[in-house]
């Protein structure tokens, strides 16, 4: 039973992360809604074995990384620096809606171990940080936001900039962040230090905003160059 109540919010959870990622960057969920089930119900399983193995809990989110880079390169046919763009923006979120949540379960004196994956607190973090993403993702839908420069033929056309460079660096300080965020709670047990969730708070805006600030720029560029040709 214990197997059956991870694996629902688990899923909750991987919805919510390809929520995001595809409505952010302007695709549209519905064609692919029998691969993220696949997807989601893979990483739940395998999420449920590195759990309740102590060994293998923190490697939880390097093989779920993993996994998602090689659906979005396969299936989506997306650049693996792209597909590394849309998995922090995803997976990102979801760390960091989680390490505030355990920030808040620590003022309230509410206590959350590694061992305690199953219990009403766990579920109840999972249940709020997966509904926080999936307002966000319909915000995004119904304002019309996001970013339009990745898509199929991603995985063929990509070109090095320095804006490249600028979120390389911030993907390293996002996976570093992160990393530490979940490897303190999984290893030890200890809520991640404020410094430590503000490096990923902040390595994550940034990357959301040099995306987004791209994406302007293709836009102006459009308009001048329609200009032009009138």
């Amino acid at each position: 039973m214990d197997f059956i109540w991870f694996y629902i919010f688990s899923m909750l959870e991987q919805f919510a992360v390809f929520a995001l990622m595809l409505t952010f960057f302007r695709f549209d969920l519905k064609p692919y809604v029998k691969e993220v089930l696949l997807i989601g119900s893979i990483l739940s399983y395998l999420s449920y074995i590195h759990r309740t193995d102590p060994a293998l809990a923190p490697y939880d989110v390097l093989v779920q990384t993993i996994v998602l880079l090689m659906f979005l390169w396969i299936v989506l046919k997306i650049h693996l620096f792209y597909g590394f763009l849309m998995i922090c923006i995803g997976v990102g979120s979801l760390i960091c809606m989680q390490t505030m949540g355990l920030f808040i379960y620590r003022h309230l004196d509410i206590a959350l171990r590694p061992e305690d994956f199953n219990s009403a607190a766990a579920r109840i973090l999972q249940l709020l940080s997966s509904a926080a993403l999936v307002l966000i993702s319909y915000f995004i839908k119904r304002r019309r936001w996001g970013v339009t420069y990745i898509n199929h033929a991603s995985k063929i056309n990509f070109n090095w900039t320095g804006l490249h460079l600028k979120l390389l660096l911030l993907f390293i300080a996002l996976t570093v962040s992160a990393g530490f965020s979940y490897f303190y709670w999984i290893q030890w047990g200890i809520t991640p230090s404020l410094f430590i969730f503000s490096t990923l708070l902040l390595s994550l805006s940034g990357i959301a905003f040099l995306a987004v600030r791209k994406e302007m720029d293709l836009i102006v560029r459009n308009l001048a160059a329609k200009k032009d040709s009138s």
